[in-house]
């Protein structure tokens, strides 16, 4: 019957069953030579004609490359590739991400919860795979029964595919618990961390102030979450893909050396591919774009909060020309990352192909030569794309990979930054200590940040229950002895002394979001003040306009910085220091935006409320001076060096 067919046709006897014929006659070889022109008679042997397929493997090559190449050309034409990052404190690579996988995992207060969702992870994932590899041979088994037809066996090994099918799926939602349960303990560890470091005293000030990190409200706020998603996503796919690979290599190796070696080799070029020609340009574009975007949002944002100046100014053209500015330096990098991503995605396409025609092409002769089932051949089909999976994870998922180490730099500046600022804010220059008396000067000497001098060896004391009200031109230094006796200068020498508690009033005060209860007795905690002491203090600080408009309700919750007047912000201020009630008191023209008889109003309450409470007044208004105990008086020089009198004020109110 089949003694005269060729080898290869005798080996498709099993599949032929499926056209309804039981066996192929000797007459059925006899085929017309033009309908078996690719496997020729003389040709039993399936390996000769593998040489033939070159050819299509190289124009599927040059095809490849051709679409890879063009979109890198755009971009080296238009010269769109992005600037190399900014020197500062990020660092380059995953290791900043594993830096702060290692905090998050070993080094927080949620350590243990963690390590117990890794582990319940990891276990899931075990089962999870190990079921898989199971069920790869329960569907070799049945392909194979499939093809000889052998009806029992088949729907055996189907019912058993289908039992570890169902003994999958328990624990694959075990392991995406796990995963979204690591993701909100890294994200509430990352965030708290982030928060406590940024809430220090005095450290908002300082990163400010050096201005290295423009926007650590996105940061903190959405790339941190971000962040922590995407690095448990990683951690998954590591942990799978290892599993899968020690779970299917073996079933490779069993299959065909070769294609073990193959797929081995396959990977490794993949990857060096990957990462030496599309990872520094892709990671440099995604920073330079997460940089841009800041920039362009910031500028957005300030003229929201700066609003009303803008508008009175008539400066909303030119804010939109800066805008759009900046929105077009992000286009152009959003275009690179536009091309290289269609470059990478190219050779993704090609690699997967590739990928599922290796192992047909290395098997299939194999099974025709009779020396493995036919189960077989999907077999390894399936084990070959699922280790090739496991070996080229980072070919796959580098567009997260390059967010991640994008993100990771940036949450590591701004952990680095806040770190620096904390140091900072620790050790002021000079650095104030407490004192029993109100306020002791002694050779003080404050510098410019170009090391030019304000004044030098300035020297007064304030003993408690006096007062200091401080005059002297723009420029002269008022502003920065503030500062100084708040710890937020950097520059200068000398002994800097005042008592505790202290309050201080700048000439722009801090409007929270919230209740008007808490706008009112900020920085207190809410409900530690009773409802009646906190509307006296509001009457007393000429609020009585403003508790009326709002039906005397302090739950009532706005927009302050935008529904009360700079002067009424100026009053609610007042009414904070006469609820705090420090020993000492600094005022920075804490009364500029209010008229004379109002100020004067606000004066005469604290001296009458806050008896023995020490103040001291900076302001250009002579007519002040009437309420404190001391004058400080700053002139400044033909070099712009300032020098202070202090005295005692003749002119003061009994």
């Amino acid at each position: 019957m089949l003694s005269s067919c060729p080898t290869g046709l005798r080996r498709l006897h099993g599949v032929m069953g499926l056209t309804g014929s039981r066996s192929i006659s000797s007459e059925s070889c006899k085929t017309p030579q033009r309908t078996l022109r690719h496997w020729p008679a003389r040709a039993v042997s399936p390996t000769t004609q593998l040489p033939a397929l070159l050819p299509a493997w190289g124009l599927l090559a040059v095809a490849a490359f051709m679409a890879m190449g063009l979109p890198v050309l755009v971009v080296a034409t238009k010269r769109r590739t992005p600037t190399m990052a900014s020197k500062s404190s990020e660092r380059e690579g995953l290791s900043s991400a594993w830096r702060i996988a290692s905090r998050l995992t070993f080094g927080s207060a949620r350590s243990r919860r963690s390590f117990i969702l890794i582990v319940l992870l990891f276990i899931s994932l075990a089962l999870a795979n190990t079921a898989a590899v199971a069920q790869s041979f329960a569907q070799r088994d049945y392909m194979t029964a499939l093809s000889q037809k052998q009806a029992a066996l088949f729907f055996n090994k189907l019912g058993l595919a289908m039992v570890l099918l169902a003994a999958t799926m328990p624990f694959r939602s075990l392991a995406e618990f796990a995963a979204g349960g690591l993701t909100i303990v890294w994200r509430d560890a990352l965030t708290d961390g982030l928060l406590r470091d940024y809430f220090r005293p005095k450290v908002v000030y300082w990163l400010r102030h050096e201005s290295n990190v423009p926007d650590p409200d996105m940061r903190i706020a959405v790339e941190a979450g971000h962040f922590a998603d995407m690095l448990v996503l990683m951690i998954r796919d590591v942990f799978e893909n290892v599993l899968k690979l020690s779970g299917f290599l073996g079933v490779m190796y069993s299959i065909s050396p070769l294609l073990c070696l193959v797929m081995a080799s396959y990977a490794a070029v993949g990857a060096l591919a990957t990462v030496k020609f599309f990872g520094a340009p892709l990671v440099r574009i995604d920073r330079s774009i997460k940089s841009q975007e800041a920039a362009f949002r910031k500028s957005i944002a300030r003229c929201l909060d700066r609003a009303e100046p803008l508008c009175l100014c008539g400066g909303e053209p030119s804010e939109s020309a800066e805008s759009r500015g900046r929105y077009l330096k992000l286009q152009q990098q959003q275009w690179a990352r536009t091309f290289w991503r269609t470059s990478l995605g190219t050779f993704r396409e090609f690699f997967s192909w590739a990928a599922y025609l290796l192992p047909v092409a290395i098997v299939s002769p194999l099974w025709l030569q009779d020396k493995v089932p036919f189960g077989t051949v999907p077999q390894a089909i399936m084990a070959f794309q699922v280790s090739l999976g496991a070996l080229t994870v980072v070919v796959r998922k580098f567009r997260s990979v390059s967010a991640l180490i994008a993100e990771g730099s940036r949450l590591e500046g701004l952990v680095q930054a806040l770190a620096a600022a904390s140091r900072r804010a620790q050790n002021p220059l000079p650095a104030p200590e407490i004192s029993k008396a109100a306020v002791e000067v002694d050779g003080l000497s404050l510098s410019l940040p170009d090391g030019s001098f304000l004044y030098r060896q300035l020297s007064f004391q304030l003993k408690p229950g006096e007062s200091l009200v401080v005059f002297g031109p723009s420029g002269a230094g008022k502003t920065t002895l503030i500062r100084a006796l708040a710890g937020l200068w950097a520059g200068g020498s000398g002994s800097l002394r005042h008592t505790r508690p202290v309050a201080f009033l700048p000439q722009d005060p801090y409007m929270p979001e919230g209740s008007l209860r808490r706008v009112l007795s900020f920085p207190l905690a809410e409900h530690t003040l009773r409802d009646e002491d906190i509307l006296a203090a509001a009457q007393c600080s000429c609020l009585g306009d403003v508790i009326a408009r709002h039906g005397e309700d302090l739950e009532v919750v706005a927009d302050w910085e935008a529904v009360l007047s700079r002067g009424e912000r100026q009053r609610c201020a007042f009414c904070r220091l006469l609820l705090l009630r420090p020993n000492l008191a600094i005022l920075d023209e804490a009364t500029s935006a209010l008229d004379e008889p109002t100020e004067e109003a606000l004066y005469q309450q604290l001296l009458s409320l806050c008896a023995g409470m020490s103040f001291v007044s900076i302001t250009h208004r002579p007519a002040l001076q009437r309420f404190h105990t001391h004058v400080l008086r700053f002139e400044v020089d033909e070099s712009g060096e300032a020098s202070g009198k202090f005295e005692v004020n003749t002119a003061a109110t009994p």
